[in-house]
């Protein structure tokens, strides 16, 4: 009670957004969205550029990591602040809404039990996920030194060099083969359609044919699609790595040195 009570003290502007949802979820409207579904996947697997090419169809809307702290903060009804999110896109047929799995640790949610019941009550499971952990950690590294995740057509990356700490990359790879196996575990139960970002995202022309299995998979007509971001790096990680040669020679001794050589 007295987390509860600090939290009510500290985030005030957090509390009247959880008590509108809250109160949304309450409401019986007619024209709520037909179709749900969920978006899961961890940082850095293109689904901020995922999210653009889906919300490019006029009846569909995928929100952003609603139960992320930067969202809402810990909260009392996660479930039903969910409720509240799916009602309030009343003049769309799908909504859907992103989730990353540290979020449901955040609210100390369950991720096996989360999506199960989430699939039982309707809700459709999209995965996205990406096999080179080796450049998502390096992602990961470049966005946290540039406070920046996204790049747009109009802003994209400059030409800069990162340096990247090895030992620090070897830890990050570590534990997001952790989660991502941890992942897959918490979908065992649950059908699901899986995207795969260097095979279906990575490059431009891709992107129309995996929009269009998602719609397909969510029971709407496809419509073109055009991305609003872009990449943040280029195919080779030698033209934006500042100590490239010093991270392949500490890698090449690990597992992970298949990765080095992959887009």
């Amino acid at each position: 009670m007295r987390d509860k009570m600090g939290y009510i003290y500290r985030y005030p502007f957090f509390l009247a957004k959880e008590i509108f949802f809250y109160m949304l979820a309450l409401l019986k409207r007619d024209n709520i969205p037909s179709q749900k579904f969920i978006l899961y996947c961890s940082p850095r697997t293109g689904s901020n550029l995922l999210r653009t090419l889906i919300n490019s169809h006029p009846d569909i809307y995928l929100d952003t990591p609603i139960l992320s702290h930067d969202e809402a903060k810990r909260l009392f009804f996660p479930i039903r602040y969910i409720r509240g999110h799916h009602r309030k896109a009343a003049e769309k047929q799908v909504y859907g809404f992103k989730i990353h799995p540290y979020n449901l640790t955040y609210q100390k949610l369950d991720a096996q039990k989360f999506l199960l019941k989430f699939h039982q009550a309707g809700w459709k499971i999209i995965h996205l996920r990406r096999f080179n952990l080796v450049r998502q950690q390096v992602s990961l590294i470049i966005a946290e030194q540039r406070n920046k995740w996204v790049d747009t057509l109009e802003t994209p990356l400059k030409k800069l060099k990162f340096y990247i700490d090895s030992d620090e990359l070897i830890k990050k790879t570590q534990r997001q083969e952790t989660h991502l196996a941890n992942e897959e575990k918490a979908l065992g139960q649950v059908p699901h359609l899986t995207i795969a970002y260097e095979d279906e995202l990575l490059k431009a022309e891709q992107h129309q044919k995996t929009a269009d299995r998602i719609f397909e998979y969510l029971g709407v007509d496809s419509v073109p699609v055009k991305a609003k971001i872009v990449r943040t790096s280029t195919d080779s990680l030698a033209d934006f790595i500042e100590n490239y040669e010093e991270m392949v020679r500490v890698l090449s001794k690990t597992k992970y040195a298949r990765f080095l050589d992959d887009d």
